[in-house]
């Protein structure tokens, strides 16, 4: 009987650890929270998706129309650890013939470092696509 008691209380204290660690880990951190808004100084693009690329350094989605300032091309770094969230979208976009709106800074250029082009590419810095 002691041994069933013993049993019992060890599976309940091991299910309360397993939730508090899956609460705890489920949690968002401000990193998330802040990924998760639009940027508050992007520039704002409605863009219709004419293809994807997929390279070594990068993921990029090229819209059908560029840019007043003929940005058409907008680009993830594969480092970014959002990289694989921001294909899943891109991809879903494409396949649903979906708007997608990108959130970006004309004038950064850091995206030369991954192979976006300074004359017609920019850095993603959020997407939200709308049907």
């Amino acid at each position: 009987m002691l041994r069933k008691v013993l049993l019992g209380v060890t599976i309940v204290c091991t299910l309360a650890v397993g939730l508090v660690l899956g609460i705890t880990l489920a949690t968002p951190t401000a990193d998330d929270v802040a990924e998760a808004a639009p940027p508050s100084q992007a520039d704002q693009f409605a863009c219709v998706l004419n293809d994807i690329g997929i390279f070594d350094d990068h993921i990029h989605l090229h819209c059908i129309s560029g840019t007043a300032a003929g940005i058409e091309y907008f680009a993830v770094p594969n480092f970014n650890r959002s990289v694989d969230r921001y294909l899943d979208a891109m991809m879903t976009a494409y396949q649903t013939n979906s708007t997608v709106y990108i959130f970006y800074t004309a004038n950064d250029l850091s995206g030369t470092a991954y192979g976006c082009k300074a004359e017609n590419c920019r850095p993603i810095r959020g997407l939200e696509i709308v049907k």
